[in-house]
């Protein structure tokens, strides 16, 4: 009986996104696409959103997803354009990013 021969399985890597920014930006879009379902006061666990936010809140720390949801809503709802919200985000959220300061 032959032996057979087992290639080792290498897992591929896969980057994270850790760009507050890129994550903006999806965020902003999705605010854009789910504005109506979210002034209509659907949960923000049933929304697009959601995802988002939470991967936000993993690059962030002190802040609850609620937190930051109502701080970037509220960012979002003063109806300026995509750049200046990613730009505001940042410099709201730059105090909870993890590692800041450092």
């Amino acid at each position: 009986m032959d032996a057979i021969h087992k290639e080792n399985y290498l897992k591929p890597i896969v980057p994270r996104v850790a760009d507050i920014g890129i994550m903006l930006e999806c965020l902003h879009e999705v605010y854009e696409s789910e504005e109506n379902l979210l002034l209509a006061g659907k949960p923000l666990r049933s929304t697009m959103a959601y995802p988002f936010i939470k991967m936000i809140e993993s690059q962030c720390k002190g802040l609850s997803v609620k937190d930051i949801h109502r701080l970037l809503w509220n960012i979002y709802l003063t109806g300026i354009e995509k750049s200046a919200f990613i730009r505001t985000s940042k410099v709201q959220l730059s105090d909870y990013e993890k590692g800041a300061g450092i």
